[in-house]
């Protein structure tokens, strides 16, 4: 874990959106997955909510700016090799409705993946085919599962199980929460690789 990142994104004086370090993670995850490269250019002030970042000098600029580069570089070497996406430092609590507390890493994780997917989607929708979108987005709504009680709510009452207990149903999202990382990356990644050997339609039926 990056303390000095993590000290500084929540600090005093940054934008009032900035990610905090749980959120950065989760949203660089959705960067490193996206089917076209996203140049840092582009993510980084997404970072602060594309707002001024009141550093206090250029040696902190370039500190910070490098720890940023050096967590997206860890994160897209994790999801390259398909390990368990979530670092120990944000695991899930083992009370499981904890996971959705405002302080909860595994909420904020998936609130940073959210904003990432969503500013990316316009990217995905241009590339995914309609019959492969649905797998597609039960990814999506396993790894935000923690940061949005009440759609997590909508989401076990539509398992259409009689009284299934949100509680019941936390643990098996947790149960494939990994799965469901290592999908998305493999949708994005196959996209990727599709687009560089100029292939027209990817085939992405093996993807889950």
């Amino acid at each position: 874990m990056n303390r000095m990142l993590a000290e500084f994104l929540v600090a005093d004086g940054r934008p009032e959106k900035t990610k905090n370090y749980p959120a950065l993670n989760g949203f660089l995850y959705a960067v490193a997955c996206s089917p076209e490269v996203i140049d840092e250019a582009k993510w980084l002030p997404m970072i602060f909510d594309g707002k001024k970042v009141n550093y206090k000098n250029e040696k902190q600029r370039q500190a910070i700016e490098q720890g940023l580069l050096d967590e997206f570089a860890q994160i897209e070497k994790k999801m390259q090799s398909r390990a368990p996406v979530l670092a120990d430092y944000f695991r899930p609590s083992s009370e499981l409705m904890e996971n959705f507390d405002e302080d909860s890493p595994i909420a904020h994780w998936g609130a940073g993946f959210a904003s990432g997917h969503d500013w990316l989607e316009q990217i995905w929708l241009a590339y995914v085919a309609e019959d492969q979108y649905k797998d597609l987005t039960t990814c999506v709504d396993l790894l935000t599962f923690f940061s949005d009680k009440p759609k997590a709510q909508k989401l076990c009452e539509a398992q259409g199980i009689e009284k299934l207990d949100l509680a019941v149903y936390a643990e098996s999202v947790l149960d494939n929460f990994d799965a469901a990382a290592q999908g998305y990356a493999h949708f994005g990644l196959s996209i990727r690789a599709a687009i560089e050997a100029h292939v027209h339609e990817p085939d992405l039926r093996d993807c889950w």
